[in-house]
């Protein structure tokens, strides 16, 4: 996630490794946040706090979760089923703050396209620490067992602009894209930075995780 909207106007296959399919394939069936199987359960990272939320800033009230998605194909009359996890990273050890759910009988809802869902977090009261070690605000997502079948989102550009609504003046956190992934291409320009909540393409995750594992959980 990143604090800046994308600016991006091509939406890119961003798992070549599971379809052709222009954004994200997640397999239903994910059971949580720490599900082990990669294609069910789908993590975006912010840089470590306090970053983009300054020490002691706090997170209270409802945390909004806008997403572009849709049944696999598009097909219509399928029930469509996402749990959304909000929570940090901190020495490796994963710990939630909130999550919510959205269930509907016909999730593309007459569209043969991308459509745009909200998933409430409500309830959430967190501070950020004014000093701590190495954290890492993170968003997760799943396709609940209850989806007819697997699930298509689309994000980081523009027109699908899937995004963390903070409450009050916390801000809002775009969902993003990392650019290195095998036969995906190249972006129209090179960020100066690392750019945050990135979506860790396989084979980058694999390096990282192996050259720093407290990163990874």
């Amino acid at each position: 996630m990143d604090p800046d909207p994308p600016s991006a106007t091509t939406l890119y296959n961003y798992d070549t490794d599971r379809d052709d399919f222009p954004g994200l394939l997640i397999h239903k069936g994910g059971t949580g946040p720490t599900d082990t199987d990669s294609t069910k359960v789908q993590v975006w990272r912010a840089t470590a706090l306090p970053h983009d939320l300054p020490g002691g800033s706090t997170i209270e009230g409802t945390v909004r979760v806008i997403l572009w998605s849709g049944m696999k194909d598009f097909e219509p009359g399928k029930t469509g089923s996402v749990s959304v996890f909000l929570g940090y990273v901190s020495q490796g050890k994963y710990a939630e703050i909130g999550h919510g759910s959205l269930t509907e009988a016909d999730w593309q809802g007459g569209s043969d396209t991308w459509v745009e869902k909200p998933i409430d977090i409500t309830g959430v009261h967190y501070t950020v620490p004014a000093s701590s070690p190495a954290m890492f605000l993170d968003l997760r997502i799943i396709v609940n067992d209850a989806a007819d079948d697997d699930m298509w989102f689309a994000y980081d550009t523009t027109t699908y602009d899937s995004r963390v609504e903070l409450p009050s003046a916390a801000g809002a956190f775009a969902l993003t894209e990392m650019t290195t992934a095998t036969g995906m291409p190249a972006p129209a320009t090179t960020p100066t930075e690392i750019p945050r909540f990135r979506r860790w393409s396989p084979g980058f995750r694999a390096w990282l995780c192996t050259r720093y594992s407290w990163l990874c959980d």
